[in-house]
């Protein structure tokens, strides 16, 4: 199972919303800044996003600040890029495969 979708299952709302910012970050005719602040969040939280960041889209992430307000930042590199299909759309479509029958 990919890191992807263990993070998904672990967490499935925090990781449908993580991929869209990281999605909106990563489009260069909507972010032309080389880092992203995410909100503070608990430890295991900042985990799954170092992770999903990393692994996921090719990002640079560190986590910044003191508890209870720390918080991951990611940074573009030469080699970032999208997930060739969201991880949530896919997730979804393979559900909807899954349920009418479909081989995946």
């Amino acid at each position: 199972m990919s890191l992807q979708l263990q993070a998904y299952k672990q967490d499935p709302l925090f990781i449908e919303q993580l991929e869209r910012q990281l999605l909106a970050f990563l489009n260069p005719s909507s972010s032309k800044t080389p880092r992203l602040s995410l909100a503070p969040m608990p430890k295991a939280q900042r985990a799954l996003a170092h992770e999903y960041a990393e692994e996921g889209f090719g990002l640079v992430s560190h986590s910044t600040g003191s508890e209870p307000n720390r918080a991951v930042q990611v940074f573009k590199t030469p080699s970032s890029g999208g997930l060739q299909e969201g991880l949530v759309r896919g997730v979804s479509w393979g559900l909807v495969g899954v349920r009418k029958g479909l081989a995946l």
